[in-house]
């Protein structure tokens, strides 16, 4: 599967065992989560775009605590590869592919998921977004509906 697609059910395990960490902790809140994420027309770009512009973001706490600067972070993340990234923003081209990962966050029970494109072309991305995006996630679509209803969209399979 291109793209990091398969670390999705690393990442859904993890919100469940965060989730119900919350609840069993008395937790009665609206749930909310922020997903970062690259698109652009073709996969190698939506790769390239999120692995240079997010490839700082890389480092678990207590280190990217210490970092003090913007060209510290760049000098520390000089090197990283794109599986790094994969692990904290989801890269793809496919539209049906975005609408599915974010119908799994949604079935984890999240009542808002706000979306950051990690890309500088902000424009672009809320036009595609906007007009033909992952709606079948944020209806609360299951994940079944959303990837056949974002194959259908997009003409081609997910």
């Amino acid at each position: 599967m291109p793209g990091g697609s398969h670390r999705v059910g690393h990442v859904r395990e993890h919100l469940s065992n965060l989730i119900d960490a919350y609840r069993a902790a008395g937790g009665r809140g609206r749930l909310h989560l922020q997903v970062h994420l690259s698109w652009a027309p073709d996969e190698a770009q939506a790769e390239a775009i999120a692995h240079e512009q997010w490839r700082s973001n890389v480092f678990p706490p207590p280190a990217c605590w210490d970092i003090d600067s913007a060209e510290t972070f760049d000098a520390v993340s000089q090197d990283v590869s794109i599986e790094p990234v994969r692990q904290v923003a989801n890269a793809s081209s496919g539209l049906g592919r975005h609408t599915a990962q974010l119908a799994e966050y949604a079935e984890l029970g999240f009542d808002e998921i706000a979306l950051h494109h990690v890309g500088q072309r902000q424009d672009e991305w809320i036009e595609i977004f906007g007009a033909k995006g992952p709606t079948a996630a944020a209806a609360g679509l299951d994940r079944e509906h959303a990837l056949r209803l974002a194959s259908e969209r997009e003409g081609v399979g997910v």
